[in-house]
């Protein structure tokens, strides 16, 4: 681990640097004094984001030096749990993420929220959510992580259901939880085993323990635990189900939970863990396995979703997928190539969201069979939301081009030989052409395909032109990323996948940053070749939709909050059942229950004992001690004679 921790910050200037990534939660009081505070005064709650954005590119080009930046103080020294945090690399890029697109979230709600009572809540809760999340990445501690993972649960449910009086919203608030908050207990059991195995929690001392925690008998649960915890958050398969049902959340809530938060923090468990469990055979069948079978399920039911939020939802599951799979390679490589995507992700998703948002206030619905032609009215908009609709289906000079190519490139040369070798770029070159076929029937239904249908506004309401700012910014930055992607691909994310590569094994990985040389694989003609078929095929399936939807319709309709609520009403109706069987009122059978409890669970130690009996002579047995036993046996045997065939005589309760 020589290198791993190049500095260790003990100076207050350093600390103070380190300690502002939590500013957002030292800003809640204030946001609380926003609902009686003039409405322009809410746009102040975009400035502990842009605050600590500033400050951590400061400390940028230290982390970028391969450097680690750490802060810790005991806080209960008996449990090994210590308030600790890390910057290095990966947790930099992460947190530029949140506190980034957290910054034009908070703007584009400050417009959304334009003179509505409930814009002081979103603004507490979403600087809390922004919070929490800098919690995850910046952790030193797996058991400090682990309460900001709980957090971003609880705030999340909070946010998702933030319509309370609608019940769309309750249900999905629900089975987030549900999902997100099992998740989080099967990943408390995977970190416990592994502060059991290396003997303590911190990143530093796990993250050189990667042949003792694989070589250790307890290593499958570990992994498993692990990928339950992190696979349920980032919304993998057959956990993705809570993802499109949060989208009864407000829009700006959407943006920032799909495009830099939440579905990512699992993301960022997987690449923070990478060093530790790349390399084996099971990371690869299960991670790489997951992320393409998510890959596909999101992309092909994304197609068929006439909601264009839901249709959002489902493109990020299937990006989400695309993302896990490389990760699943287990190569540095690739591991670089899923850093790119995912910021390439969250820079063309965050607009989308907000382009539904103004569509959706504009004209009443999210319909895409309703809002047709909306070019006409929002020619601004259609424009501005061109572009990262082009980016997301991969269209040349925007930053989503090369990092699908690179995906194509690294599923070619996967590490596996065989069938699987090559059935996954097939596969891979099946997503992606499902991809162009969601992104043209997203941009094409919306602003062309004829005109509108019913709309519940008619005219559509013009948003103030300032909404705009924020897709401009995106829009800007896709190009940008398009022209010159090697900024980012050999600066920040190099950097990032870097993080930790020295303690790879050599036959995994290479310790050292890859190099794409970008202008290569742009000409390459086989390359070129693919991505003119990926564009054809999803043009193919955007041309035959007439046809398709026909087809899906006859498919049996499958609602997941539906299951979910009858599933939730059988377990209240069991555990109803099960507590008035405990609980009718007869104070011998409880009696009986605390007697059988405590013989069971101070009886069977005592099975494997040789001797029963010490070195001590026994006591003579009290009068106390006789009256007792003689009070439990009438007991019993008053709980014998209240029974008659199974029937309880004791019918009033007490």
């Amino acid at each position: 681990m020589k290198g791993l921790i190049n500095k260790y910050i003990k100076d207050d200037v350093a600390l103070n640097h380190v300690n502002t990534h939590f500013m957002p939660l030292l800003f809640l009081p204030g946001t609380l004094l926003l609902r009686h505070a003039p409405r322009w005064s809410v746009g102040f709650a975009s400035l502990p984001p842009l605050i600590a954005f500033i400050l951590l590119l400061q400390l940028l080009p230290t982390v970028m030096q391969g450097q680690v930046l750490l802060y810790q103080f005991n806080w209960i020294p008996e449990l090994r749990l210590a308030v600790a945090l890390r910057l290095d690399a990966l947790s930099a890029l992460f947190a530029l993420l949140i506190t980034g697109i957290g910054v034009t979230v908070m703007y584009y709600a400050h417009h959304y929220f334009a003179g509505k009572p409930e814009a002081a809540r979103f603004h507490t809760l979403i600087l809390a959510f922004m919070a929490a999340m800098l919690g995850i990445v910046l952790a030193e501690n797996l058991i400090f992580m682990l309460i900001f993972w709980e957090l971003t649960s609880l705030i999340s449910f909070l946010l998702i259901g933030f319509y309370g009086n609608k019940q769309i919203s309750r249900r999905g608030a629900r089975l987030s939880l549900f999902i997100t908050g099992g998740g989080g207990l099967a990943l408390l059991g995977g970190i416990i085993l592994i502060g059991q195995v290396v003997g303590s929690y911190q990143l530093t001392d796990i993250l050189a323990a990667r042949e003792l925690i694989q070589a250790d008998s307890r290593f499958p649960w570990i992994l498993g635990l692990i990928l339950l915890g992190a696979l349920t958050k980032s919304a993998q398969f057959p956990f993705h189900l809570w993802l499109p049902h949060a989208m009864s959340a407000p829009t700006p809530v959407s943006a920032y939970l799909h495009s830099a938060t939440m579905v990512k923090a699992g993301i960022f468990l997987l690449i923070r863990l990478f060093p530790i469990f790349s390399g084996h055979e099971a990371w690869f069948y299960w991670v790489a396995g997951i992320g393409v079978i998510t890959l596909l399920v999101g992309s092909f039911v994304a197609i068929f979703m006439h909601d264009i939020k839901g249709l959002l939802a489902y493109s990020t599951i299937s990006h989400l997928g695309l993302i896990t799979l490389l990760i699943g390679f287990g190569t540095h490589g690739a591991l670089t190539v899923a850093l790119f995507h995912l910021v390439n992700h969250a820079l063309f998703k965050a607009p989308l969201f907000m382009m539904a948002g103004v569509v959706d206030k504009a004209a009443g619905t999210r319909d895409l069979r309703q809002i047709n032609g909306m070019a006409k009215h929002f020619p601004m908009l259609m424009l501005l939301s061109f572009i990262p609709t082009a980016a997301m289906a991969g269209l040349p000079y925007l930053n989503g081009y090369f990092s699908k190519k690179l995906f194509i490139v690294e599923s070619l040369n996967g590490p596996h030989a065989g069938v699987i070798a090559t059935l996954i770029p097939i596969l891979a070159i099946l997503g992606a052409a499902f991809s162009v076929g969601y992104a043209l029937r997203l941009f094409h239904n919306t602003f062309f395909n004829g005109k509108p249908v019913e709309l519940p506004n008619w005219p559509p309401k013009k948003p103030s032109p300032w909404t705009y700012a924020p897709l401009f910014f995106f829009a800007v930055t896709c190009i940008f990323l398009g022209l010159w992607p090697e900024l980012m691909l050999h600066g920040l994310i190099a950097a990032a996948a870097n993080v930790g590569s020295d303690l790879l094994i050599p036959a995994t990985s290479a310790p050292h940053v890859v190099s794409y040389d970008l202008s290569v694989i742009q000409d390459h003609p086989w390359l070129s070749l693919i991505s003119a078929v990926t564009f054809l095929g999803g043009l193919a399936m955007y041309s035959a939709r007439t046809t398709l939807f026909a087809w899906h319709a006859k498919l049996p309709n499958l609602n997941a909050k539906d299951h979910f609520e009858k599933l939730m009403q059988k377990l209240i109706g069991w555990s109803q059942h099960a507590v008035h069987m405990v609980e009718n009122g007869s104070l011998q059978r409880y009696v009986l229950y605390v007697l059988v409890t405590a013989l069971i669970f101070t009886g069977w130690p005592l099975i494997g004992l040789d001797v029963w009996q010490g070195d001590l002579e026994l006591m003579p047995v009290d009068a106390m001690t006789a009256f007792v036993v003689v009070l439990a046996l009438r007991s019993v045997l008053e709980l014998k004679n209240d029974h008659v065939d199974g029937v309880d005589k004791n019918e009033e309760p007490i």
